[in-house]
């Protein structure tokens, strides 16, 4: 059970990592995603550094698929990022993620059958009721009714192809499992995940020039607040690797991607996106927890 436990922990930095982006002060959102890939990319050395390989090992025809799942996560991760910027956590990590679990859980198992395919099957289809509970949730008690009209009018096409890109990415990644080590893997990940954002900031001007220099006047402050949600990500992210190598990575991605049910418990009781004392908005969010749950202990016993 200590694996589930540590699963558990991941998932809970899965969905507290993009929190310090509310707690930043005049910091864009795509500022704070530079701070992220800057960190987590420095962090990966550091972990790579304890590998007993070289980094000429890396170089090889087995790294290209990989890296193709870390863009992937970085066209994602970044869809994600900008729909918490415009519609909070309550709905974003819920629609994206969610879908996340469906396509990226189905995957991994398909290639990975480790465990009861009943049970886990089971699960994920509990898991993917209690995500429509949730996105039911938000359109009940939402205290912002402009963000709710938003999401339905625009908006969709980016949480649909958020869900897509972090659902199918691990299907690249991993190709990568029978020739390298985890630490190794992991920096693959995020030197896929930086040429990513460099493909997105060159093509949509995300990031550009102007936008540096800003960023280079912003205040230490925002930096640190932006590099802390990027090691936790880091530590949930290497955590669910390490575990998913021993419990079967389709077991570990979907347990990880739990992470719906805290960010939705961020968004209810810290941001008050959510408003509880709204008609069935309580039943639906009690609903929600025992629906997580109740998948939770499917797959953990799968």
């Amino acid at each position: 059970m200590t694996n589930y436990a540590l699963l558990l922990f991941t998932s809970i930095c899965w969905g507290s990592w993009a929190v310090p982006l509310k707690f930043t002060k005049d910091y864009r959102q795509n500022f704070f995603y530079l701070d992220y890939t800057v960190v987590s990319l420095l962090l990966a050395f550091l972990l790579w550094s304890f590998s007993p390989n070289s980094f000429a090992d890396l170089v090889t025809p087995n790294t290209f698929l990989p890296i193709a799942g870390g863009v992937l996560f970085a066209f994602g991760n970044l869809l994600l990022v900008k729909s918490i910027d415009r519609y909070g956590f309550s709905l974003s990590f819920p629609a994206i993620i969610g879908g996340a679990v469906i396509i990226g859980g189905l995957l991994n198992f398909v290639r990975s059958p480790l465990n009861s395919s009943w049970l886990f099957l089971s699960g994920l289809a509990v898991i993917v009721l209690a995500i429509v509970v949730n996105s039911y949730l938000y359109k009940l008690g939402s205290t912002n009714p402009s963000e709710k009209t938003a999401f339905e009018r625009k908006g969709l096409l980016g949480l649909i192809f958020g869900a897509l890109f972090i659902g199918i990415f691990p299907l690249f990644w991993n190709f990568g499992l029978e020739v390298f080590n985890i630490q190794e893997l992991f920096l693959i990940l995020l030197v896929g995940h930086f040429l990513g954002v460099l493909i997105v900031s060159i093509f949509t001007k995300y990031l550009t020039f102007s936008h540096l220099k800003k960023y280079l006047r912003s205040t230490p402050k925002n930096h640190l607040i932006s590099s802390t949600g990027a090691a936790i990500w880091v530590t949930g992210t290497y955590l669910n690797m390490v575990v998913g190598s021993r419990v079967g990575f389709g077991v570990s991605f979907v347990i990880g991607n739990i992470a719906p049910l805290f960010s939705t418990m961020w968004g209810v009781f810290y941001w008050k996106e959510l408003s509880l004392k709204k008609p069935k908005a309580k039943t639906a969010f009690l609903l929600m927890v025992i629906l997580f749950l109740t998948g939770l202990v499917f797959i953990a016993n799968s």
